[in-house]
């Protein structure tokens, strides 16, 4: 069976409760393990697949907290980094149509530092990017783009998620559109939302 490699953001939603789409009216909110890669690594292992996270979040209680989510759910997490940052965060509203708001205050996520010794563990098996943060500078976006090419040579199925999120983009689409572009590239599968499209 293939291992399928998750990279890219581990956080905490904390998702505003008895509310529509305006968090500023929002006074409760419930936490949640979030970060779309997670999120597939733990769909892969509840499908009964094989699936790892590689990412970062912090020395906190939400960093433990995620972790122990994704152990429970059977996802390795053996690749997963920790680091003094605060885990990175997410404050989510729901609208009645299902759309979702986000607010970002960002940590630990931006500190994933590339191993070379995971290169081998890509070998004709799938690594899935997800970039909802990756593309933003720092350790993990350097990582993201060395573990791109440590994929490529050890010609594993790549996948790819943009996850756009225009609260942390401001006004630079452009920018954001060009980063995802080698992603895009190098991908046998991509998913799009329709406004990533």
């Amino acid at each position: 069976m293939k291992e399928v490699f998750c990279i890219g953001e581990l956080l905490i939603d904390f998702v505003a409760e008895k509310q529509g789409s305006n968090l500023s009216l929002a006074s409760e909110f419930t936490k949640k393990a979030g970060g779309a890669p997670a999120n597939v690594a733990c769909a892969i292992a509840k499908l009964g697949g094989k699936s790892a996270f590689i990412g970062c979040v912090g020395v906190d209680p939400f960093g433990t907290f995620l972790l122990k989510v994704l152990e429970n759910e059977d996802v390795d997490i053996s690749l997963a980094q920790r680091s003094e940052t605060f885990t990175t965060l997410a404050f989510v509203s729901i609208d009645e149509d299902g759309e979702r708001d986000f607010v970002f205050s960002r940590g630990a996520d931006k500190e994933l530092k590339y191993s070379p010794a995971i290169k081998k563990k890509f070998n004709k098996n799938i690594v899935h990017f997800g970039a909802a943060t990756a593309l933003l500078g720092g350790n993990l976006e350097e990582a993201y783009g060395r573990y791109l090419f440590d994929a490529i040579t050890q010609e594993a199925f790549i996948s790819f998620d943009p996850n756009y999120r225009a609260d942390l983009w401001k006004n630079r689409t452009d920018f954001f559109i060009k980063k995802s572009m080698p992603f895009i590239e190098k991908s046998t599968l991509c998913k799009f939302s329709l406004e990533e499209a």
